[in-house]
Formats: C-alpha cells, sequence, structure tokens
C-alpha cells in the first residue's frame, strides 16, 4: 500500500495524459486529452473533488466525488471510479474508497451513494468497499403509444431555475442521484454537460426528468399526491425520446406509487432500444401529428385547380422542430418542385436586410442614425433636413409612400427616386405618427447604395456569406423589397438575432439593431430595424413580406429562441397565404409551446387608421378659395371633365365622362389608359382603382375648386396627397 497515494487531480499537462491513459479503452469523454481536458475543468469549477491515485509515481486510478444537498439530506455521491486495467486488484481502488470516507466526513456527510456498473465483479468490490444498502433496480415498461391527455410544457435542462424545484419534494428515487443535474440544480449552477437530461414541468409544477445518459433514471420532484398522473406523463415523455423503458431503484411505497402500471425487474431482458442525446429537448412525439396538421390546414386554404407552392421551416435553439416543402414555384418561366433550396421572393422581408447594413454603417461610423437624410440624399427638397435616417427605420418620417403611387402611375417617365426628389412636403412631421411605408426603406436602400457602391453586395459580403445563406440574393436595389431567399436561410438569420451573432459584425450592432424607437411624445413604436414587435416586452418579432404571387411570414420568439418561417407561391390562387401561414403558426406554437394563440397580425398593423395630415399645402396655397366639391351633389358634371397635372409625378390625366360615372385616363393611352372611378364607398369618398398584376388598388380622390370650375383634385396613396391641377 505504501506504494499507493492518492492525491487531488490538476489541470496539468501530465495528469490529463494520466487520466486520458487510464480510459483508453473505454468509450468515455476522457480518453482523447483534449475531451480530458474540458470535462475536467468543468467538473472542478462544478466543485468535484477528483481523485488521481498514483503507483509508484504514475497515475493508474481516476475518481469523481461530489458534496450533494437534497431537501432533506447531505450525501456524498461516487460518480466515477476507474483503475488503469493493467493494476486492477493491487488494491489501489479500496484506497481511493478510503480517502472518499475521509472526504465524506469533512464535508459533514454520512452517507456516500454510487450506482455501479451492472457488473458482478463492482457489485462484489463494492460489498468489500462497505456499501450495504443495497437498492433493487426495477424498470416501467413503455406502452405502445403515448397516454394521449398528456402534452406537457418543455424546459431545457440548462433553463430551469432554482426555484422550479428547490420548494418540491424530491418524492421519487429515494437513494438514486441524477448525477449530472441535480446537485447543480440546487447550488444554482446549469449543467455544461452535451448530454444533458431532457425535463418536462407539468401544469401543476410537477418536474419529472430523465437521465438518458444512464438508460432512462427517472426522477421526479413535486408537491403533488396524483401518482398516476406523474407516471402516465413520465411515460409519454419517455416515449417522445424513443425510450423503452424507465429505470428506477426501490421505493419503499413502490406498490402504491406504481399502482396499475408494469413494472419489472432490470435484470430481466433490459434493453436500451434508442436513446436521443440532447442538449436542448425538442418534443419529437408530435412531430408526425403537426405535420399531418398542416397538410389538412394547406388543404383547407389552397384551391387544388391552381398550382401552388410553399416552405415551413420551424425551429428550437438551433434545432430543427419541423421541414416541411410541398407544391412547385414558377422562376422565369420554369416549374420547379419546392425543396429546402427553393428560393421565394420575399417581398419586405428584404427590410431587415437593408436596416441591418444601415446599423453596420452606423456601428462602423460611416453615417448617423441621427443625421438627416440630405446628408446622404441631397437631391431631396429642404423640407428632408428635417427627416432623420432613424426616422424611416422606424417609418415615422412622414414621407408620402411614392411606391404604390409608383404603380398608379405606370405612364410616369420618373423612377421611384426622382418621384421622391420632386416631393414639396412631406405628409407629416416626422416622429408623429407610425405608418407602413416601403417609401422609407426605398430611401435607405439607396442611402446604403450610395455610401458603399451596391447595397446587393454589401449585405452578401456582410450579411449572406458570414451566415451561409448561400440561396439567397438580392435584386435591383434592395429597399422595400428586392431579395429572394429560402426557407433554410431565413432560419439562419434568426438565429443570428436570437444569438446575436453575425460573424465580422461590428460591436454594439445588436444592441442598435434591437434598440427601441420613440415617438415625440415618448410612446414607444410597433416598429424596429425591418420588423414589426408583436407583444409589450418586445419579445416576438416578425416581418410579412407581399410580392406580386409570392407571400410569407417570418417570425422569431426572442428568448424562447424559436423561429417559424412560411414561404408561399400562389399565381393566381384565390386564397389568402397569410391567413394560412397563422393557422400554422398557432398549430405549432399551441401543440408544441403552450404559447398563446396569435391573432391575424397583419390585418392589425396594416388595417389600422392611417394618420394623414390634416394641413393641405401647395395647390391649397395656389387656391386659396378653393373649396371641396361632391359630385354626387352637385349635377354639373361638365366642370370636372378636362386634363390635369400632378408635378410631383410628372402625369398626366384626362377625366372623361361614362354615363353616370367618371372615368379616369392616363392622357393619350387610349382604352389601354382607363382607371375606373368607382361609385361612392361607405364613407361617402370617390375612390380610384388601379388595374395590374397586383390585383389592384384603391384610392380616395378630392375634388376642389367653387360652383363654376375645378381647380385641382388630389389622390390619397399611403400616407399623404398627392396633387393634380386642371390645365384646361
Amino acid at each position: 500500500m505504501d506504494k499507493i497515494k492518492i492525491r487531488e487531480m490538476t489541470t496539468s499537462e501530465s495528469d490529463l495524459k494520466g487520466i486520458a491513459n487510464i480510459h483508453r479503452d473505454c468509450e468515455d469523454p476522457w480518453n482523447e486529452i483534449e475531451e480530458c481536458t474540458a470535462w475536467v475543468a468543468k467538473r472542478l469549477e462544478r466543485g468535484f473533488y477528483i481523485q488521481a491515485a498514483e503507483f509508484d509515481g504514475k497515475i493508474v486510478g481516476h475518481g469523481e466525488w461530489i458534496v450533494s444537498d437534497e431537501p432533506d439530506r447531505k450525501f456524498v455521491y461516487l460518480g466515477m471510479l476507474q483503475i488503469d486495467k493493467d493494476y486492477q486488484r493491487k488494491g489501489i481502488g479500496r484506497v481511493m474508497i478510503a480517502d472518499g470516507i475521509e472526504y465524506a466526513k469533512k464535508n459533514n456527510c454520512q452517507l456516500i451513494i454510487t450506482i455501479p456498473d451492472m457488473d458482478e465483479n463492482a457489485d462484489i468490490f463494492y460489498r468489500k468497499c462497505g456499501f450495504k444498502d443495497e437498492r433493487k433496480s426495477h424498470s416501467l415498461k413503455m406502452r405502445t403509444e403515448p397516454y394521449k391527455d398528456y402534452i406537457f410544457e418543455y424546459m431545457a435542462i440548462d433553463k430551469v431555475p432554482f426555484s422550479a424545484i428547490k420548494e418540491k419534494k424530491y418524492i421519487f428515487g429515494k437513494g438514486q442521484l441524477c448525477s449530472r443535474h441535480m446537485w447543480e440544480v440546487y447550488n444554482e449552477k446549469p449543467s455544461t454537460d452535451d448530454r444533458f437530461a431532457p425535463a418536462i414541468l407539468l401544469p401543476d409544477g410537477t418536474y419529472i426528468q430523465i437521465d438518458v445518459t444512464h438508460g432512462g433514471y427517472l426522477m421526479i420532484w413535486s408537491n403533488s399526491a396524483n401518482y398516476s398522473d406523474m407516471i402516465k406523463s413520465a411515460l409519454s415523455f419517455g416515449y417522445s425520446l424513443g425510450l423503452a423503458h424507465l429505470n428506477f431503484d426501490y421505493l419503499e411505497d413502490e406498490e402504491t406509487f406504481f399502482a396499475g402500471f408494469e413494472v419489472y425487474d432490470k435484470e430481466q431482458n433490459f434493453e436500451i432500444e434508442q436513446v436521443y442525446y440532447i442538449k436542448s429537448l425538442y418534443p419529437i412525439l408530435f412531430m408526425k401529428k403537426i405535420e399531418e396538421k398542416i397538410e389538412k390546414i394547406v388543404s383547407k386554404h389552397i384551391n387544388p385547380d391552381y398550382e401552388w407552392g410553399y416552405a415551413v421551416s420551424v425551429e428550437l435553439e438551433g434545432k430543427s422542430l419541423l421541414k416541411h416543402y410541398s407544391g412547385n414555384v414558377e422562376i422565369d418561366g420554369v416549374w420547379y418542385s419546392v425543396n429546402a433550396n427553393t428560393p421565394f421572393d420575399v417581398g419586405s422581408v428584404a427590410k431587415q436586410f437593408v436596416a441591418c447594413c444601415i446599423a453596420i454603417l452606423a456601428c462602423e461610423k460611416r453615417l448617423n442614425l441621427d443625421d438627416s437624410v440630405r446628408v446622404y440624399l441631397p437631391e431631396m427638397k429642404e423640407y428632408a433636413d428635417k427627416i432623420t435616417v432613424r426616422h424611416c427605420i422606424s417609418m415615422t418620417s412622414g414621407v408620402r409612400n411614392v411606391y404604390l403611387m409608383k404603380y398608379l402611375m405606370s405612364n410616369s417617365p420618373l423612377d421611384e427616386m426622382e418621384m421622391f426628389f420632386r416631393q414639396e412636403q412631406p405628409a407629416n412631421d416626422a416622429g408623429n405618427f407610425w405608418s407602413y411605408s416601403e417609401a422609407c426603406y426605398i430611401l435607405l436602400g439607396h442611402i446604403v447604395e450610395r455610401l458603399t457602391g451596391s447595397n446587393t453586395q454589401f449585405a452578401k459580403q456582410r450579411i449572406f456569406d458570414p451566415l451561409e445563406m448561400s440561396n439567397t440574393q438580392g435584386y435591383d436595389v434592395m429597399g422595400g423589397g428586392g431579395l429572394t431567399s429560402t426557407a433554410e436561410d431565413l432560419v439562419k438569420w434568426h438565429n443570428c438575432l436570437i444569438d446575436r451573432n453575425l460573424p465580422g459584425a461590428p460591436d454594439g450592432l445588436f444592441d442598435m439593431f434591437f434598440s427601441p424607437f420613440i415617438f415625440n411624445n415618448g410612446e414607444l413604436c410597433p416598429y424596429g430595424f425591418g420588423f414589426f414587435y408583436d407583444d409589450s416586452d418586445r419579445n416576438i418579432i416578425w416581418q410579412y413580406g407581399d410580392m406580386t404571387d409570392w407571400q410569407c411570414v417570418i417570425r422569431a420568439y426572442l428568448k424562447e429562441k424559436l423561429s417559424v418561417i412560411v414561404l408561399t407561391h400562389y399565381p393566381k390562387n384565390p386564397c389568402e397565404p397569410v391567413e394560412m401561414a397563422l393557422d400554422i403558426e398557432n398549430a405549432v406554437i399551441g401543440e408544441l409551446f403552450n404559447l398563446p394563440k396569435q391573432n391575424n397580425y397583419k390585418a392589425a398593423y396594416y388595417n389600422r387608421p392611417r394618420q394623414i395630415s390634416k394641413t393641405r399645402k401647395a395647390e391649397h396655397h395656389k387656391f386659396p378659395n378653393a373649396q371641396k366639391q361632391n359630385p354626387q351633389s352637385n349635377h354639373d358634371f361638365n366642370k370636372y371633365f378636362g386634363r390635369y397635372y400632378g408635378y410631383e409625378v410628372d402625369t398626366y390625366f384626362d377625366i372623361v365622362p361614362d354615363g353616370s360615372r367618371f372615368q379616369m385616363k392616363y392622357a393619350d393611352k387610349g382604352e389601354d389608359g382607363y382607371i375606373n372611378l368607382l361609385d361612392f364607398s361607405d364613407e361617402n369618398r370617390l375612390m380610384a382603382s388601379t388595374r395590374g398584376d397586383w390585383g389592384g388598388f384603391c384610392f380616395p380622390i378630392e375634388f376642389y375648386g367653387d360652383e363654376d370650375k375645378i381647380d385641382f383634385f388630389t389622390l390619397q396613396a399611403g400616407i399623404g396627397h398627392f396633387y393634380f391641377v386642371k390645365q384646361n
């Protein structure tokens, strides 16, 4: 025995090599020096006493001991005792046990617990060392299906707070121990072992944990006495993990606790058919059920007589919960089957990437969010001096939405930016109101373009390439839209936002990206850097995209680390993909995460009352005596007919008769130039409607003049009015 020396393990290279050598023939985390180093560092950080047994100066034994407090007792747990195979039966193990007993006494522990390997020699060894309290091991046999009524709230082990179980009784597993977690929970330290034990928290507060690394060891903490529900829940939980059995040690009240459930000795053909080693739990059990639900949802929303394609991706904490692709999409006249790499036009989702480009440039001091947009776009009129880059990001700039006007003014020779530069005043003072505006992000896209040479290339170099979004591509000048992407790539983007990790990003990027915008009156703006906030604590972010035949919804739950992506393609299909996306999202979050059902978020934001400037400028100043005229009450329709010119969009319109209605047409366009003037709306307003690929917009139109003549009319598009002065 004089040749045997027991000491505390260190992280020296010689000690680590010695321990790795002991485990050289084992499939353990210690048999490679790199893994051994990481393991020992973790154990020492957690407070383990790690033994190194030397024989003639060579490390030949490795032991791990930890003091573990339960609510009703304090004991030492022996989690590891390994002797070099060439030095066994030399008394080294018994010397290590004796040293461990002294360690227990120093820590005022009267009990040492271990769970030996199911090996006859191990059992004989521990008996010789004085371990007398034998605990018979049993198993609960799995059913062929789970108990259908037992769907739970799932918790990742590394997120379980001390408060979750500190007041609960450790009712199941007397004498056994969760060797990786229990002591760490009671010391308020999360485990860092990659082989976490999955856990669930039931509605009544019962906490159930299964240590899959020990073959499905079951532990329960609860203040409830409803044993039957606990066991049904545990069996359903084990079923979802692919386990064949749940194991437990002898309990004094075993007959009462397990009444009605099949229990048998572990020694009887005990096998684990499949074990998932997972860091964070995701409920495998319900995936098939959800996919079936999604199929029904899609069938409800689509017309099978039309072409259709969609991609759905759901991820939790970087792990895929669901990938679902179906149908076909048309790209450049060719139809393709939808798969993980099929690009979809994502419309307004491009705003998030434009906003990220702006944030990168701001963090690198290449622009200032509080600069006037005229610093970067000096062609804009003087009114833009009071509009900052920050106002544009938050859609509080008050700039009129020429993006919609461009579709109405298809006869105009101007492009979008030229229309911006002709605007003489905003609809509202900046910072007073929020209104969804493509115009703001068109301006931002051009600011990035001017500062970098190409905003699509800048986004590729600084965002898409670092995140390996290989199937994402900008086209034209990204602004209000101009981006194609895939469900797989957009999940990578969400993970970047959730984890706040963009390779090569400047310091402070995500603090800026999630910083709130404040109205002039001090209230919070509902919009951020290219996304909506959907709740008061700003945890849920989302954006809706719509581009002709393509629609999508992307949503991220920041705290839950949950990402939901729904992309659709529906050429001429008479349905509403956003409603389908909402149904899919509610199916996922309701089934898996017990989160509140989401309402029609698109309608909540897009259908809110618009904040329109109450003061008319420009033409009102030129015609100070002009009064609003009502064609419905004034039957002298002839005064309305004639040609009108709008300077800001450089377009002529003719108002011509059409029986009891008016017709509005582009000048000199013949029959192809007509835009219908509709009957009066419910609000007793005359409406102009477009024709085109988007299916048409309706715009309120108002005439101004006196009893004898009309001076001008206004057309409201988005926020603000555009003026058309009568020419004859």
